[in-house]
């Protein structure tokens, strides 16, 4: 196992409102939205959670070892036309 360089850590709670939302929908029907139609949606059958924590661990010498975040949400759309993405790490991959 290789050594890493030290590094300092440093943490940020951020949040990110405009990538996300409740995927599923409660419609006038009773019926939960997952695909199709949603002109008759009512509200989110849940919350959506904005926060956006992050780990950056940064060498002495200024350049970054490594940096992780966690933002488990459903996002609206994605970078590109014909793909879907299971959440917000899918999104981060196709950029």
């Amino acid at each position: 196992m290789k050594k890493s360089a030290e590094a300092d850590m440093y943490f940020w709670l951020g949040e990110e409102s405009s990538v996300g939302q409740n995927s599923r929908l409660l419609l006038e029907d009773g019926t939960i939205y997952w695909t199709g139609p949603k002109d008759d949606a009512v509200r989110p059958t849940g919350p959506f959670d904005p926060e956006l924590p992050v780990l950056w661990f940064r060498r002495r010498d200024g350049s970054s070892e490594t940096l992780l975040f966690n933002h488990s949400t459903h996002n609206i759309g994605t970078r590109k036309p014909g793909v879907r993405s299971p959440g917000f790490y899918g999104l981060a991959a196709q950029e």
